[in-house]
């Protein structure tokens, strides 16, 4: 079921202040294979992107370290990002010695001191 409370622990982690939410549900059909994910609509887009900017910093927390937040993406949205995906994947494969990620919608290469360098292909 469907912990309120839960979620709002998650998501207090990420801002500052109480989290103000409009809307909280699973989406998805129940199966007994997997959890469903949650879709969480906020007051505020101020709120989300706060909430987004700092979910990376869940996989520090003992708690929280199997929750994953993203922004909801369209179809074609989420399309580009599977292939997206895929290219980092064949990156980290081919170059195992360097440090690949996915920014702004671009795959990156992190160089000495955290610099980012561009790939365009």
């Amino acid at each position: 079921t469907l912990s309120a409370w839960r979620v709002k622990a998650v998501v207090s982690t990420q801002s500052t202040g109480a989290p103000v939410l409009n809307k909280l549900e699973r989406i998805g059909k129940k199966t007994e294979e997997r959890i469903r994910p949650v879709r969480i609509v906020f007051r505020t887009r101020d709120l989300a992107r706060q909430v987004l900017s700092k979910a990376a910093r869940l996989r520090d927390s003992e708690t929280f370290r199997s929750v994953y937040i993203a922004p909801d993406r369209t179809l074609e949205e989420r399309v580009e990002r599977r292939e997206l995906v895929d290219k980092l994947r064949e990156r980290r494969e081919q170059e195992p010695g360097r440090v690949w990620r996915i920014r702004r919608g671009t795959l990156v290469e992190l160089g000495e001191r955290g610099t980012a360098t561009s790939v365009t292909e």
